[in-house]
């Protein structure tokens, strides 16, 4: 990556970083795009220069997110449960750590706008994991990938609403690792 584009990359991020900061101080619709950028250190042309609306410059931290996830997986040690892998990959491509920005994340995606790229982005990861895990383990038929990240996103999705609408004080972690101790993910074995 040239130097340009590095500064490019650093720009989105530096407003998806303030839109997220922002969240985290008062309700999204007392932000404005000019909030955005001054917290950015930016101007409100640039903002425009690299998004349109408020919202996509929210949802911008995830448009990546299966990448990320995806490549932690595959630096995970060798020899970790298949769902150790998947939980390392999934913690490490959370953008945001913040339960009222992730909060305000998922309702955007539910928007029209955005439905498609999250089915897109679910049908990538739900791949690439299932390829990971067959990597690692030779003796798997596809099925037996497939179900185990099928699972453990279900699983993933359920905690993910449970950290968001709970009382508060826990991470994810937490969270998820409480929803995974009610699955197996031994194919073959019994349990």
């Amino acid at each position: 990556m040239g130097l340009r584009e590095e500064k490019k990359a650093a720009t989105r991020l530096a407003l998806h970083e303030a839109a997220t900061a922002l969240v985290t101080q008062r309700p999204w619709d007392q932000i404005s795009i000019d909030d955005i950028a001054d917290a950015a250190g930016v101007s409100r042309r640039t903002f425009f220069n690299y998004f349109t609306t408020k919202e996509e410059v929210l949802v911008s931290g995830v448009d990546d997110q299966p990448e990320r996830i995806v490549a932690a997986a595959r630096a995970a040690p060798v020899g970790l449960m298949p769902w150790q892998v998947l939980k390392k990959g999934l913690l490490s491509g959370v953008p945001v750590k913040e339960p009222e920005a992730m909060r305000l994340i998922v309702e955007i995606r539910q928007q029209p706008e955005f439905v498609v790229r999250s089915f897109t982005m679910r049908a990538y990861l739900e791949r690439a994991l299932a390829e990971e895990l067959l990597q690692r383990n030779p003796d798997w038929h596809d099925s037996d990938a497939q179900l185990c990240v099928a699972i453990f996103l279900t699983a993933a999705r359920v905690a993910g609403g449970r950290w968001l609408a709970g009382p508060g004080g826990r991470t994810l972690e937490q969270v998820l690792d409480e929803v995974l101790a009610l699955v197996v993910f031994t194919p073959g074995k019994e349990g």
